[in-house]
Parts: C-alpha cells; structure tokens; sequence
C-alpha cells in the first residue's frame, strides 16, 4: 500500500468550520498538525477518509490528481481494515465512526455481496458508542463538565461543546437503530434523564454567551431529539387515554413551531454570521427536522388510536403500552371502521383524531421535503451541500415511501388520492435529483455510482419508484378505474399489510403514520 505522508491530525481543536461539509454531522471541529506521522490506525484513516472526500465532491482536483485519489482509496482500505479489527480507544475512532456511518457506509465493504448490508449504521454506531463508554464519555458526565460548559469565560468551552453534541449524536443514533417503538418507557426515560444536563446546560449557553451559527445549528439540532423523546414517552405512557394522547399530540405540536421560530431567531443574531448561504442552511434543516418530529409524534399517534380501537373492539385493552407488530398491520382497517361507522360505536375517538390531524400528517411530510430542497439547493464556493445519511437522506426516502402508502390508504379508505398529491408529485423527482447530486463522483451517470455502492445513488434511484408507483395509481384513478381495482394493478391487498405498515428504521416510523 502506498504510504500518505500527509500530516495527521489530533482530537485537538484550532480552525476548520466543518459545518459547511455538513451541518448536521458533529465532528472533533478543530485540528492541529503533528509533525511526525501517526502510528494511531483511527488518525490515519480519519485523514485518509477527508482527502477522499474532497476529490469525490470536486471533480477537477479528482481529474488533475487520479493517481493521489487511487493512493487513498488504497490508504482507506488498508487503514480501515486494521481499524475494524483493532479500533484504538481514542477520540478519532469515534469520529471515524460517525463520519462512516453518515457520509460512507459501504466504503470498507470487501464485496459488493456485502456491501447492502453495510448500509445499516449498527456496526460504526455500535462502535463509536462502546469506544465512547471506554473513553468515559457515556452515559453520564460529572458536574466539573457541565461547570465548564456553562461558565461563559471558560477557555475549554469549544471542547466541552463538541464533545457534548458528539455524545448526543451517539445516543440519537443508537436510539433509532432498532426504531422507536420498540423501546420500553424505562429505557426512553433513561436517556432523557441522561439528555437533561446536557439541554439544561444548552440554554445557560444561549442566555449567557454569544454564540456562532454551529453552535446555535447544532443546540437546536439535538432540541429536536430532545422534544421527540419527550413526546415518545408521553405518548407511550398514556396513549390508553384518547382524550390525553390528544393533548400530547397537539403540545408536540405547539414546541416545534415554537422552536422552529426560537431557531430563525437565534439564527439572525449568531455572533459571526458568516456566509447567507450558512445561515439559509442550518434554518432549512432546523424546520426540517422540527416538521419531522411533528410528523413523527402526529403519525404515532394514529397508529396508537387505531390499536386500541382495535382492542376495545376486541376486548383485549389490558392497559400494555407495547404494540405488537400484528396490531400495527392492522391500521388500515381500522380507520376504515372508524370512518364508516355510527358515531356511538367503540373507538370512534379515532374519527376525531383523523378530523384533526388526518390531512396535517401528510401537509407536514410535504414541510420536510421542501425544507430539504432549500437547503439541497445551497451552494457554497460552488460545492454543494452534501447530506448526512442517517440524518438526512434516509429520511427523505422514508418520507417518499409514507406519502405514497399514504396515498394508498386514502384511495382504499376514500376512493381519492391525498389532496396535496400533485404537490407530493411534484417534490419527488427534484428530491431525488438534489440526492443523486450528493453522490461520490456525482459527475458520473447514477448507474455507475449505484454499481460502486453509492448509497446516494441507491436513494435518488428508490425516489424515482416511488415516484413511478404514485404517478401510476393517479394515472389509473383518471381513466376512471375504480379504487379497489387500481389497488389491484400492485398486487396490494385490502388491508395493505404488503407494503409495510410497519415501525422500523432510523429515521422513525416507516409507515402510514410516522416517518
């Protein structure tokens, strides 16, 4: 393998905004340079994976240098491969994690056998979290940590910072692998118990010191993790209770508009503004993500009335806050029982809850799409933004997948397509082109970076499906086809149980009603 006598970098911070690379990726945000190479197999595929990075993303330093790229891709193979195996506990191997996960996934699968199963974030996620444990930097911090962080003439404030966000963007991630409603009330309360200096922390920063656009970006960030899980709880705790899930429901919704508009205005007044583009950026993402939570609590919510209608129906309400994955196969069913049936039958607080949330849930899906495209959009020195994975990208897809099941439950339960469709139609393929152009090499056709595992490249192309597949069903509705017959033209049975009305995923629920 041919040797990088690149300098290395150390966890030590001093000057590179690593926020325009992405704005949701948090990052060890300063480096110094040793003079010596490292021996460190995290250090020096960290570095390895940055120079990658830029020839992949600038397509003439990609053509004047092929022989430099090829010497790194040979660097981040070697490197990567002894740090699989052998991760060092150090601050790097964390980094070295996150940005894998986000950003390259199948960059170190050997195969293109395996490389599909590299897309899940578990294996860097389950790394950087036990790495982390050994460094003492999880689950818990003592008070000496959060005194630093909050004493506003503290010289240590930017590490404190960096690795508090880090810590947080473990924990998010992790939370979601096995997605959200598998997870029991005591282990949610938990992590919000370990979230809770943290945020606490976080608004002392915000009254007290004068902070830049990526400290405010990335407070905000995890607030909206911060609301979801608080949201999750609540709604766990007592979704047997119609009249209080209601209540949570509608307080979710009242904190993300709330925040939505504490983030524009903590935006506008950052210390050191710096570029427009930095600070339309981070606005459309912080929307972005505070509709998708909104979304996400909306949806849950949906699906929490129609298993208990279920139930009572039933006879079979013992008061379990665990939904089993045959009850949630069941909401389509059960909202066409709720909207056919006399206004005294069992359960028909679902019929209200579809009056009052029924058309918001896909309005703020369509919000998520367009707050990506803003920012999708946003050049900076001529690179475009390049979006985190997990943070971003699949949820974009999971999006697209929920509006068109969406569609379809409305044309099972309706006889009509959502009325925003034409809008949903619309977003779709601009969506995926804006993905497509995330991708390694993006001057390449799709077809080639899909055959190199481009995880972009498979996004844009999933995109485009369920473009093909909404664009087909309003085709048939037009020519007068019949509901139950169109439905047919996909092989979907009544009950729609084949396209995945289920809970799964990173990103959050991957059905009807969540994201």
């Amino acid at each position: 393998m041919p040797r990088l006598d690149a300098k290395s970098p150390t966890p030590r911070r001093a000057g590179v905004n690593l926020f325009r690379i992405s704005s949701a990726t948090t990052w060890p945000s300063y480096w110094t340079i040793k003079e010596a190479s490292s021996t460190n197999p995290a250090t020096n595929l960290l570095f390895a994976l940055l120079c990658l990075t830029s020839f992949d993303i600038a397509e003439p330093f990609a053509q004047q240098y092929p022989h430099l790229k090829q010497s790194l891709q040979l660097a981040v193979s070697s490197y990567g491969q002894e740090f699989i195996f052998s991760p060092p506990t150090h601050p790097n191997s964390v980094a070295v994690c996150l940005f894998l996960a986000e950003f390259r996934p199948t960059l170190l699968a050997t195969s293109q056998f395996v490389a599909h199963k590299a897309v899940s974030p578990e294996v860097y996620v389950n790394l950087a979290y036990r790495i982390a444990e050994r460094l003492n930097t999880l689950p818990t911090r003592d008070a000496s940590f959060f005194d630093e962080l909050m004493n506003p003439q503290s010289l240590e404030f930017e590490r404190c910072f960096n690795d508090s966000v880090q810590e947080l963007k473990i924990l998010s991630l992790d939370f979601g692998l096995d997605g959200f409603l598998s997870k029991t009330l005591p282990l949610m309360r938990a992590i919000f118990g370990d979230m809770q200096p943290h945020v606490d922390a976080y608004q002392h920063v915000l009254r007290y010191r004068e902070c830049s656009l990526t400290v405010i970006f990335h407070i905000q960030w995890n607030m909206s993790f911060y609301v979801l899980l608080e949201g999750l709880i609540h709604a766990k705790q007592c979704w047997s209770s119609p009249e209080s899930l209601f209540l949570v429901v509608e307080e979710v919704e009242r904190k993300c508009q709330e925040q939505i508009k504490i983030s524009n205005s903590l935006l506008l007044n950052a210390t050191g503004q710096g570029r427009r583009e930095d600070l339309s950026t981070a606005r459309s993402l912080l929307e972005m993500k505070f509709h998708w939570v909104f979304a996400g609590i909306c949806g849950l919510g949906l699906l929490y009335t129609s298993v208990l209608r279920t139930r009572l129906i039933e006879g079979k309400n013992d008061g379990d806050p665990d939904i089993q994955s045959n009850e949630s196969l069941q909401i389509v069913d059960q909202v066409a029982g709720s909207v056919n049936s006399p206004p005294d039958a069992p359960g028909q607080y679902l019929s209200g809850f579809l009056k009052r949330f029924g058309e918001v849930y896909p309005q703020q899906l369509v919000r998520v799409l367009e707050s990506f495209l803003e920012c999708a959009e946003v050049q900076i020195d001529g690179i475009a933004f390049n979006a985190p994975l997990q943070q971003v990208v699949y949820g974009i897809v999971f999006v697209c997948k929920n509006l068109v099941e969406n569609n379809f439950v409305q044309v099972r339960v309706f006889g009509r397509l959502a009325r925003n469709h034409e809008k949903q139609l619309a977003l779709f393929p601009k969506c995926a082109r804006c993905i497509r152009q995330m991708a390694v090499e993006p001057w390449k056709s799709t077809k080639s970076a899909f055959a190199t595992g481009c995880v972009y490249a498979a996004s844009s192309k999933i995109i485009y499906g369920l473009h093909n597949i909404l664009e087909r069903l309003r085709t048939e509705l037009a020519k007068g086809t019949k509901s139950n017959e169109a439905l047919d033209f996909f092989n979907i049975p009544p009950d729609l149980s084949s396209i995945g009305l289920n809970y799964d995923g990173d990103f959050g629920p991957m059905n009807i009603s969540g994201m």
